[in-house]
């Protein structure tokens, strides 16, 4: 009958220091071991007489560490995120999670890169890698921020007052850090206006039709197209007309 135990673990590759404990218990904790490792573990019993029995042995991999290195970058006309981190030693698969207040968007990939789509306008992301083998996962990296670019600006109003003078203004938007308004008139003549605000003005013509969008800019790029809107201007009063032709006679 077994009375003691002796346990010895090494790594596979014979490389290193080799841990060795005695023990009356059918359980060891080995501590200090190299993360996403295999080791060789032996172990055998003794009796009443200290005599050995034939040893058992197996390997085990440790689980690996956590990538390092980590880089993002956000493609902000996919609303998609490239993410890639340096190979952490004895993994076999990488887990990249991108976690928002309302959502959590993944991939998984054996090699060192990987993309998340379906990212949201408007929305900032923590992003973090694990790596995992068949001991496990390592421990989640630091988690690196990332601000999508602006959602489109809505509730677009335009209004004429006074003739010749068009006012847009629009609601704000979260991650928005100033907006670029397009005004183009049916003639191909295009001005814009860029401001902090949620109000610009422009100069009009009577009778023309003018096509305007707005959009919201950050670091990240500029906003998806919103709707795109056409306002078309009063044309000249018949009396002014008929006052401009007595003058031109």
């Amino acid at each position: 009958m077994a009375i003691a135990f002796s346990v010895s673990i090494m790594r596979a590759n014979g490389l290193g220091r080799i841990w060795k404990e005695n023990t009356t218990n059918t359980s060891l904790t080995f501590t200090s071991l190299e993360a996403g490792t295999l080791y060789t573990i032996k172990a055998y019993a003794w009796n009443a007489n200290g005599t050995p029995g034939d040893d058992s042995t197996c390997n085990q991999r440790t689980s690996p560490r956590a990538p390092a290195n980590i880089r993002v970058s956000f493609d902000s006309g996919a609303l998609r995120a490239s993410v890639s981190w340096a190979p952490t030693e004895g993994a076999f698969n990488y887990t990249v999670m991108a976690l928002s207040d309302s959502s959590k968007l993944s991939c998984h990939t054996s090699l060192s890169a990987c993309t998340i789509s379906s990212l949201q306008c408007g929305t900032e992301y923590l992003i973090s890698v694990l790596a995992s083998n068949d001991a496990g996962s390592s421990k989640s990296t630091s988690a690196e921020a990332l601000k999508t670019v602006a959602c489109a600006p809505g509730r677009v109003t335009i209004r004429e007052d006074p003739p010749g003078h068009l006012s847009v203004a629009w609601s704000s938007v979260d991650l928005g850090d100033y907006y670029v308004v397009f005004v183009k008139s049916d003639d191909g003549l295009e001005v814009h206006c860029n401001t902090s605000l949620t109000q610009c003005n422009f100069l009009s013509e009577c009778g023309f039709t003018y096509f305007i969008s707005v959009f919201a800019y950050n670091k990240a790029g500029q906003s998806p197209l919103g709707d795109v809107f056409n306002y078309t201007t009063g044309k000249l009063p018949l009396m002014l007309v008929k006052g401009v032709l007595r003058s031109l006679k």
